[in-house]
């Protein structure tokens, strides 16, 4: 187990700095940069970084040794996964709406 929440704690860090990246980095095209100013400015990427930030700390947790209720995992992967949906959905819309503006 110990070698699973390591790579679980491992995936969730380089998740949120691919999340940085994609909100920070350079884009290519004045369209993109405007997306992605777009996306920035909406829920989906903070709901998703709580997500990521969230499983992280149980992923620290269970590295730890702690006692943790059950419940707390099939929990915390609900909400990394919802906020990974609203995320996905906050990127498709940011991207369609740069073409029609």
């Amino acid at each position: 187990t110990h070698a699973a929440a390591l790579t679980w704690a491992v995936l969730c860090g380089v998740n949120l700095l691919v999340l940085y990246h994609e909100l920070k980095g350079k884009a290519e095209t004045d369209h993109a940069a405007r997306a992605r100013a777009r996306l920035a400015k909406r829920m989906g990427p903070l709901a998703f970084a709580l997500g990521l930030s969230l499983s992280l700390g149980m992923a620290v947790l269970t590295l730890t040794g702690k006692p943790i209720d059950w419940i707390a995992y099939p929990g915390t992967a609900l909400f990394t996964v919802l906020s990974m949906v609203w995320f996905e959905k906050a990127w498709i819309h940011a991207g369609q709406e740069e073409s029609n503006a």
